[in-house]
């Protein structure tokens, strides 16, 4: 890891502890994250999605269905937790 990135992480580990949630029970589960830290609870889809391992994913679905909310659950949750 470069100093760039150890400085990061860092700082990443000080923002999680300030929230003051148990963010290790977080760090294998982010529907649980989804529902447990923002209480959002997602449907099988979009937890299907959430947990997808997959670099590249194609989400097609009506309008209104949490496309964008989800994908930024999904976003947050890789910042915080895989840096």
């Amino acid at each position: 890891m470069d100093g760039f990135s150890a400085g990061v992480a860092d700082e990443t580990s000080l923002a999680l502890e300030s929230l003051d949630i148990p963010y290790v029970a977080y760090e294998d589960d982010v529907t649980f994250f989804a529902s447990d830290a923002l209480g959002i609870e997602p449907d099988k889809v979009q937890a299907e999605f959430l947990n997808s391992q997959d670099p590249d994913v194609l989400f097609l679905a009506e309008r209104q269905c949490g496309k964008s909310e989800f994908g930024s659950i999904k976003a947050v949750y890789t910042a915080l937790f895989k840096p």
